[in-house]
């Protein structure tokens, strides 16, 4: 499986101790995780500046074929805009980072966010 994890790291940083960022559109970077080979690489979130509602970080997530997405918070269009390219999307909650979300995740601790669960304004997650 290939998970995607917003975060604030760096090309060159360690991806499994990234902290989780609050919110997907926003991050800085994504940790792409491929969970059956156990490795960790960092992407620049080419997305990040945009007007609210505007978000594209799949521009930086479409060459990498995700299944899931670890996030603090996410917007409705871009929950939806997800779930129709099949990537399911996961509340990170007390996860300290990349390594321990990925792991909650496979023992089935993450919830999946729902429309109802997504964020409707920036202030809002």
């Amino acid at each position: 499986m290939r998970v995607g994890i917003p975060t604030a790291a760096k090309a060159g940083a360690s991806g499994a101790e990234a902290p989780v960022y609050g919110h997907f559109g926003s991050a800085p970077s994504f940790v792409i995780v491929d969970t059956d080979k156990g490795t960790f690489e960092i992407v620049e979130n080419s997305g990040r500046e945009h007007e609210h509602g505007q978000c594209n970080p799949f521009q930086s997530l479409e060459s990498h074929s995700v299944d899931a997405l670890i996030t603090g918070g996410i917007g409705q269009r871009a929950l939806q805009l997800l779930r129709q390219r099949n990537i399911k999307v996961y509340r990170a909650s007390a996860e300290r980072n990349v390594a321990e979300a990925v792991l909650n995740l496979r023992s089935g601790k993450l919830q999946e966010i729902s429309l109802d669960d997504a964020c409707t304004h920036h202030g809002g997650h």
